[in-house]
């Protein structure tokens, strides 16, 4: 996989922002296209059956390399919309990400 992730104008940070804070969660409708969901919903289901259903978790960007997950972490569009909403609501610079 190798999705591509836009980047937002600063009213729709702004939104995200204002949205987070007044219901406590925030909704980018059709950011993801509904192929790279169904990609990452697949790899998930694989996964979780591959283990027998029991709990697992991935550490670090390796497992999820070439999956909506890791292009998402390795989008620069997406981690700026982060940075920025951090900023947004602590009022303070974000840390530098690796």
């Amino acid at each position: 996989m190798s999705a591509t992730f836009r980047s937002l104008s600063d009213s729709e940070v702004r939104a995200l922002a204002a949205d987070m804070d007044r219901k406590g969660y925030a909704v980018l409708p059709h950011y993801v296209a509904p192929e790279d969901v169904e990609a990452a919903r697949t790899f998930v289901r694989d996964e979780v059956e591959r283990r027998g259903n029991q709990y697992f978790a991935f550490v670090g960007p390796e497992p999820v390399a070439h999956t909506l997950p890791g292009d998402l972490g390795g989008s620069a569009a997406f981690r700026d919309i982060l940075t920025r909403l951090y900023t947004i609501g602590t009022g303070k610079a974000a840390p530098a990400l690796p």
